[in-house]
C-alpha cells in the first residue's frame, strides 16, 4: 500500500499532466496543437487521468501520516 507522501506525489504529478492536457484541449479549440486522431486521444487521456486524479486526491486524505494519528511526546 502506498503511504500518504507517495500518494501526494502521484496526485501532484497527475495534477500537472491533467493541466497540460487541458491546455492542449483548449489550444485545439482555437486551431493550435495536434490534429486528427491525437485530438481524441488527448481528450480520453484528459478524462481518464482526471478521474484518477480525483481518486488519488481522496486516497491522499484518507491515508493519513502515522505521526498525525496520535499525540506522542
Amino acid at each position: 500500500m502506498l503511504d500518504h507522501y507517495q500518494l501526494a506525489q502521484i496526485t501532484l504529478g497527475l495534477t500537472v499532466v491533467v493541466a497540460i492536457s487541458g491546455f492542449v484541449i483548449l489550444a485545439n479549440r482555437y486551431g493550435y496543437g495536434p490534429a486528427g486522431q491525437w485530438r481524441s486521444i488527448n481528450r480520453w487521456l484528459h478524462t481518464i487521468l482526471g478521474v484518477l486524479l480525483v481518486v488519488f486526491m481522496f486516497l491522499t486524505y484518507f491515508v493519513t501520516p502515522p505521526d498525525t494519528l496520535f499525540w506522542v511526546r
